[in-house]
């Protein structure tokens, strides 16, 4: 019997850690298609919560291409700061750049 409570201990300790750890949330659908990167997080969170990021990601444009289209959707109602709007059109412009007219677009980022 002794030699089964040291055994026992060890298991609660480790089911208790397990239970102990919160679960990450769930990313929204379609988030595997933004590349990791600067703002990632930030993009996924704050353009998630209006639409899907399918959008986002079939979209090619340039530094300037992509801070008016997130000072469209601030303007809209995109909850963040200026500077967040500006960290999210950095990680976009990066991510997502402008292609050459009719050149395919990059794969998408798949884990």
């Amino acid at each position: 019997m002794r030699s089964f409570l040291p055994a026992l201990a060890a298991a609660l300790l480790v089911a208790g850690a397990a239970v102990a750890q919160p679960a990450a949330a769930p990313e929204p659908p379609g988030a595997n298609l933004l590349p990791p990167g600067d703002g990632r997080d930030l993009a996924v969170r704050t353009c998630s919560a209006c639409h899907a990021l399918e959008i986002v990601a079939q979209k090619r444009l340039d530094q300037d291409g992509w801070y008016e289209i997130v000072q469209m959707m601030h303007d809209r109602g995109a909850q963040g700061s200026d500077d967040q709007m500006a960290q999210i059109a950095t990680y976009l412009a990066k991510a997502f750049p402008a292609t050459a007219a009719g050149a395919a677009a990059p794969a998408a980022h798949k884990p």
